[in-house]
């Protein structure tokens, strides 16, 4: 899931929090709950969950490391 997320993101490290599209583009067949996942990521510190003008967002910490 988390490296996965590096490919949705854009060159700040964003992307649209949206778990169902996430589930979709991601884990199509995999038996896993994206909430719970991103969840999991946000308190590891892995990612930060916020909201925005625009919508949720998720933003990868330290992106620019993982490229």
């Amino acid at each position: 899931m988390f490296q996965g997320l590096w490919c949705e993101a854009d060159r700040e490290g964003r992307l649209a929090d949206e778990p169902v599209e996430l589930k979709i583009r991601l884990l199509p067949l995999d038996q896993i709950d994206v909430e719970a996942a991103l969840a999991t990521l946000d308190r590891a510190g892995l990612i930060q969950r916020y909201a925005s003008e625009g919508g949720r967002v998720i933003l990868v910490s330290n992106f620019m490391c993982y490229q």
